[in-house]
């Protein structure tokens, strides 16, 4: 699994409040990918403890996927590790690189501290193994303590989380666009956050200035592989 993740920096909201009343044009606050160096925690990580396998799939022209391709993983040995801070790293990289869950896990935590305040614009994470049927997106503001959903992503929304999709009604925490098995490698799943302006940056950043932020991915029922980007 792949990881990219942006958002506006402290820096750069003082960029916005500092030029806010100059700007004839977009004032565009500095933006970069924050999950890079940064700590990125999950349950399990395939060949841990010993040498294992896992598999990967690719697609066939009717949409189908093809038997599975199984390979080793072992954390001890970096030609056959897949560690989390994979999930981050350059996506321009070769061989390509991604983090791998231990196979059959029944559910699996992808956590990312973020340690400072920023201003969240989207997420997107790409997937080596098909997506996840359901998971869930929360966000905490006291270092691990409690935790909040911030999106759901389920195949069938009211079935899995008693919630409308938000394909037929808009602005609903949950979604069926991300949670689809097809592409068998490759998809992704994303959050964008919509704004208008500058201003409206401002605004929300201030609502949401109060303390370290960090977010968390849950899923589980099958051994999955993506990684992380962000914006």
């Amino acid at each position: 699994m792949k990881i990219n993740k942006r958002l506006l920096s402290r820096q750069g909201l003082s960029s916005v409040v500092r030029i806010g009343s100059h700007c004839e044009k977009a004032c565009n606050p500095r933006m970069g990918n924050i999950a890079i160096g940064r700590s990125l925690r999950t349950q399990t990580t395939c060949g841990y403890n010993n040498t294992e396998l896992f598999c990967t799939y690719s697609e066939k022209p009717d949409q189908t996927c093809n038997e599975p391709k199984c390979d080793k993983c072992n954390t001890a040995l970096p030609r056959l590790s897949h560690p989390p801070s994979a999930m981050a790293d350059s996506t321009f990289k070769l061989p390509r690189t991604w983090w791998q869950s231990t196979r059959d896990t029944p559910q699996e935590v992808i956590q990312l501290d973020l340690e400072a305040k920023f201003y969240f614009t989207h997420l997107i994470m790409v997937f080596k193994s098909p997506r996840p049927a359901a998971m869930i997106l929360e966000r905490s503001r006291d270092f691990g303590l409690t935790w909040r959903p911030y999106k759901f992503f389920a195949t069938n929304c009211p079935a899995t989380f008693q919630l409308a999709d938000d394909v037929v009604e808009k602005g609903s925490l949950c979604t069926s666009r991300y949670s689809q098995a097809f592409p068998c490698s490759g998809g992704e799943a994303s959050i964008i956050k919509e704004f208008n302006n500058a201003w409206n940056v401002y605004k929300v950043i201030l609502k949401n200035k109060d303390g370290k932020i960090s977010l968390r991915f849950q899923y589980g029922q099958i051994s999955w592989s993506a990684r992380l980007l962000s914006a």
